[in-house]
């Protein structure tokens, strides 16, 4: 973690990780604010239930998933702009897409940091 970040930190809460259970409940309540559940569909909504709460998400992750979506419903229809399972599927997959490229950086970071960076490009022979 950055230290200018870290330092706005004030005190760290460790949480559990959620269930696929409980990132479905987050999912509906989040889809149940402002009517997003009426635009969706009931059909939809199952397929987030079931489909989506497998990926390990926490509820801020998926707030922001939902309002990428959101963005995207309206892009493509400025008029009704109605929510599509669709849309959370790909601003799932761009959040993953995201999530994934971190942690490349970070694990990257960390050797460029370490005493090993001389020997990362080195020859074919090189241990990394």
């Amino acid at each position: 973690m950055d230290t200018a970040f870290q330092s706005r930190i004030q005190i760290g809460i460790g949480f559990k990780s959620m269930t696929s259970d409980i990132r479905a409940k987050v999912w509906t309540r989040l889809l149940t604010l402002n009517g997003r559940d009426e635009m969706i569909g009931p059909e939809a909504l199952r397929k987030v239930q079931t489909e989506l709460s497998k990926y390990e998400l926490n509820g801020r992750q998926i707030r922001n998933i939902l309002n990428v979506a959101e963005g995207l419903a309206f892009q493509e229809d400025r008029q009704k702009a109605r929510l599509k399972y669709s849309h959370i599927k790909e601003a799932t997959k761009a959040a993953a897409e995201f999530q994934k490229m971190l942690e490349e950086s970070k694990s990257t970071m960390k050797l460029e940091q370490s005493v090993w960076a001389p020997y990362k490009d080195g020859d074919d022979d090189s241990i990394f």
